[in-house]
């Protein structure tokens, strides 16, 4: 795979080890904490991520409609889809316990296996090749409902 064809795998990749690394080591910013310890900035960033979902989304509309630009719209759907998690950090400096843990995990993962479609695509695995795109989109399904589940938790325990 050629890696300046497909920057979004690195980049993906890379944001990714990052908060994890900063989780696994403990590194806080406290400046960015102190701001998410707001409720005025954190329905803001929460709306950010809502609308970062509405558009990866936007994808799978124009396919569905077999629109022509679905193709331009895909690698727009990448660039962003890499960016997810610095949206998702400055939402949050932790991944949370129970559903939050869930949520923050398949939102990441699902980031993963969207920088990692250029290389699934190239392997010569039909079953992976074919599969991949079902398990993205199942696991945007799901990213979707627990994203609702924590508005409505977060709005009702406010």
């Amino acid at each position: 795979m050629n890696l300046r064809k497909h920057p979004t795998f690195l980049v993906g990749f890379g944001l990714v080890a990052l908060l994890v690394a900063q989780d696994v080591y403990d590194v806080e910013l406290g400046w960015l904490e102190q701001l998410q310890a707001d409720d005025t900035y954190k329905l803001a960033s929460g709306c950010v991520l809502v609308a970062y979902l509405a558009f990866q989304w936007t994808l799978a509309a124009l396919r569905v409609r077999a629109s022509k630009l679905a193709g331009t719209h895909l690698r727009w759907h990448r660039i962003v889809g890499a960016l997810g998690p610095v949206l998702f950090y400055a939402h949050a400096t932790r991944f949370g316990w129970a559903y939050l843990a869930a949520l923050s995990g398949l939102f990441l993962g699902n980031i993963l296996l969207g920088s990692a479609a250029p290389l699934l695509q190239k392997l010569h695995v039909r079953w992976i090749a074919a599969s991949w795109p079902i398990v993205h989109a199942a696991a945007s399904v799901l990213t979707v409902a627990l994203t609702a589940m924590h508005a409505f938790v977060a709005a009702y325990y406010e």
